[in-house]
């Protein structure tokens, strides 16, 4: 009789680990995501019964998806093999070969180009899933500009705590295995801290009528994208981090600050 726990018993406990570890419920969806696809595709009960040639197995099951996102599924796979490791259900380390890939250049938005990006914002979107209604058009400019300015992602002005003392407005940003590995302040004008509560209470009022919190406060990135096809332009709401982190580097040069700024802990 095999006494080996099954490899969906074991998903279950990781996914128990990873609310233990403080992860968005969005990330350990990603995560659940792509273990179950990896089980269902491989056929395989037992983890002690995986091989390598299972990973080949499932790389070819995805031969019309990009190099990037075959890759960034073998990373979740590869994080969960180290923890089965690490809490004793295997053996031996597994090695997952990712996917050659060129990796692109940083995009980067010049402040010409970020003011035409803003000058199509404002212009406004009436249709579809980028849908924004004339009176959140302010909200978006000034939303676009924190980001641009302080290089936060997409969901923290959303889901950290803002606070007010003698060292002036700050955002405290909570440290996750995933994202930012440590407790960081962003610190902001006093302009950027009216920002991030009008956005909070502009995301309460659209909870009213939408289910998913998550994909409402993606109609800022949805709402950018569209401004960006409408200037020509190649690139994402994620560039805009990007755009802030070189800016600092041109001034700075410091690679720690740069490290801290963006929550990073590997130069």
């Amino acid at each position: 009789i095999e006494l080996n726990t099954t490899i969906v018993d074991i998903i279950k406990e990781y996914e128990e680990y990873l609310k233990s570890q403080r992860l968005s419920v969005n990330t350990i969806a990603i995560y659940m995501r792509t273990l179950y696809e990896f089980s269902s595709k491989i056929g395989v009960k037992q983890i002690g019964k995986i091989k390598q040639r299972h990973f080949t197995i499932f790389k070819n099951s995805m031969p019309n998806l990009s190099e990037h996102t075959v890759n960034r599924k073998l990373r979740a796979l590869q994080t969960f093999f180290n923890w089965t490791l690490d809490d004793g259900y295997i053996n031996n380390a597994i090695r997952i070969k990712k996917l050659p890939v060129v990796k692109p250049p940083v995009n980067f938005y010049s402040d010409a180009e970020f003011r035409f990006i803003l000058k199509n914002v404002e212009k406004g979107f009436p249709h579809a899933q980028a849908k924004m209604i004339d009176d959140a058009r302010e909200l978006f400019l000034d939303a676009y500009k924190l980001y641009w300015n302080t290089g936060m992602r997409l969901s923290e002005p959303f889901d950290n705590e803002l606070k007010m003392d003698n060292d002036g407005y700050r955002l405290i940003i909570t440290g996750t295995t995933t994202k930012n590995s440590y407790l960081r302040y962003v610190h902001l004008t006093e302009q950027q801290a009216i920002t991030i509560i009008k956005m909070n209470k502009w995301l309460d009022h659209q909870l009213k009528s939408r289910k998913n919190r998550y994909e409402t406060i993606k109609l800022f990135s949805r709402v950018f994208a569209k401004s960006l096809k409408k200037s020509n332009l190649m690139g994402k709401f994620h560039d805009l981090r990007k755009t802030f982190a070189s800016k600092l580097w041109f001034l700075t040069g410091q690679e720690f600050a740069l490290c801290y700024a963006l929550g990073h802990t590997d130069t």
